[in-house]
Order: structure tokens, then sequence, then C-alpha cells
């Protein structure tokens, strides 16, 4: 298991917009992260925690830096997605259980590829390359963070972490997230701290168009 911030992932010049699902620090997913807690934190010098309110689903990275993105664009970007995610439906997605993947500790999630959660994420991909102009970046499988790399990991040391996660089996090992909006957020990557938090956050509503009275 490598370093994520300044390993796997690259360091970023400045903060990003970002479109993300977020399950909320009351949600049933942070109790469930709060449950991998203890034994993220047996790992002090290779994991950064994420603290519950920074828990996120990422649907798409959107290609602009901050200080490039007039505040007009942003808008036009956020009134577009909000107009495709008025005609989706919500969608329920099971999260967990905990594991050790080889960027880091997650819970890993029930989406598909062809299920409701892709028709929603290709989407909002969509109306974000035709805003952006630029094509659709592949990302990995849905997921919720649990911890960041800070420091690469050894074999032995990433085999105890998985098993330490795998004893983590109190119920439920699977939390149900119906996510029925996204959010536009600007995100700060501290590669010192090893976090991403955001200083913005646009919601965007999934399902709120209403069929014509009559």
């Amino acid at each position: 298991m490598r370093q994520w911030i300044g390993g796997e992932a690259s360091i970023w010049p400045d903060e990003k917009w970002e479109i993300y699902a977020v399950p909320g620090p009351d949600s049933a997913v942070a109790e469930l992260a709060a449950r991998h807690r203890g034994v993220l934190e047996e790992f002090p010098e290779h994991l950064s925690v994420v603290d519950r309110q920074w828990l996120h689903m990422t649907v798409y990275p959107v290609p602009w830096w901050a200080s490039e993105a007039p505040e007009s664009e942003v808008r036009r970007l956020h009134t577009a997605l909000c107009d495709a995610a008025a005609g989706l439906e919500p969608v329920t997605v099971t999260v967990g259980p905990g594991l050790a993947s080889r960027v880091g500790p997650l819970l890993e999630t029930d989406t598909a590829d062809d299920g409701p959660w892709a028709e929603v994420t290709s989407r909002i991909a969509a109306v974000a390359e035709e805003i952006t102009g630029t094509p659709a970046a592949t990302t990995s499988p849905a997921h919720v963070s649990l911890a960041y790399t800070t420091a690469d990991l050894d074999v032995a040391g990433h085999e105890r972490l998985a098993s330490r996660l795998r004893r983590v089996r109190s119920s439920p090992v699977r939390a149900q997230w119906t996510v029925d909006t996204l959010h536009l957020a600007r995100v700060r990557q501290d590669p010192v701290a090893h976090t991403y938090t955001w200083t913005e956050a646009h919601p965007i509503p999934i399902g709120t168009r209403r069929s014509p009275a009559g």
C-alpha cells in the first residue's frame, strides 16, 4: 500500500472542484465508518483517518482548478447539474464492509456498472464534460475512503491491517444510504495532514422534477 497524496495521487497546486455524494456526520454510513476508527488509529505513522464530516464518495472529478474557474462558469455548471439531476431518481446504495484496498482502507459499495448508480454518474459526467469541454475522467469504483495512506505500508503491515479490519464485524457490517443529493464541492487537499476537506458545497438535489398537474 503506497502513500496516497504525493504517491499514488499527485499533489494539487490549488483547490479543485469535485462532485461528491456526502453521507453526513450523523448518517448510518458515518456510524459504520466510526466502528473502524479504532483499528485505523493503530497505524498512526501510516494512516490519516477521515473525520466523519469529510466522508464522501466521489462522483466526478471536475477538471477545474478553483483559481482558473470563473464564478459565472461554476454557477453555469451547478445549474446544469441541478437540471440533469432533477430528471433522475434517488439511488439506495449498500455501503460496507470495510477493507484494506490497494489505495487504502475504505468502505466498498454495491454499485454496478449497469445499475441505477451508473445512470446517475454517467449523466452527471456527460453534463460536466459538456460544460467544461474536457472528456470525462476515469474514476475508481465507487467507495467511501476511511483513511488516506501517509507513508508506504509493506506487505506484512498491509496484511495486518486487512486482518484487523476483517475483525470489525459488529452488527451491522453494512449500511444503507439513499443518495438523494450530490454536491459540487470546492475541495482542498492538504499534503501535510493528508486530508481532503471542502470550503464550499453547492447541493444538487436528485429527482426534484415534478410531473405537470392535471
